[in-house]
């Protein structure tokens, strides 16, 4: 089995939208109303996007990944954080056989951006 989709809680859609679809290429896969989109990757993955008015926090720990690939992609992905302004948790980090960053999506969902080597 694969696991297929997450479905997250956002304030600002647009925002949202502008964060996953700018920083890590999602494109519009289905749309029921402005408050709940659902946005696909090239791998298949749907993140589901429901507007609420106030965003439950997750866990401190809890934070979802996106495997690069290569470390190129990775640096490519950080520096269009970077330029977005969106908030890194923690710089690139480079381990013997990986290497990865933090950041945050536009409501706090905190997301590790790996490669391994």
């Amino acid at each position: 089995m694969n696991l297929t989709h997450c479905h997250i809680q956002v304030k600002d859609m647009p925002r949202a939208r502008h964060f996953y679809e700018g920083v890590f290429e999602f494109f519009e896969d289905f749309v029921c109303d402005e408050d709940e989109v659902f946005l696909r990757n090239q791998a298949g993955f749907v993140l589901g996007m429901e507007r609420v008015g106030s965003p439950e926090s997750l866990p401190r720990w809890f934070h979802f990944g996106f495997d690069t690939g290569s470390e190129a992609k990775l640096r490519e992905v950080f520096a269009r954080v970077r330029a977005g302004g969106y908030a890194v948790k923690r710089e690139i980090k480079d381990f013997v056989d990986t290497v990865n960053f933090y950041c945050e999506d536009p409501d706090g969902n905190q997301i590790e951006v790996y490669c391994k080597r």
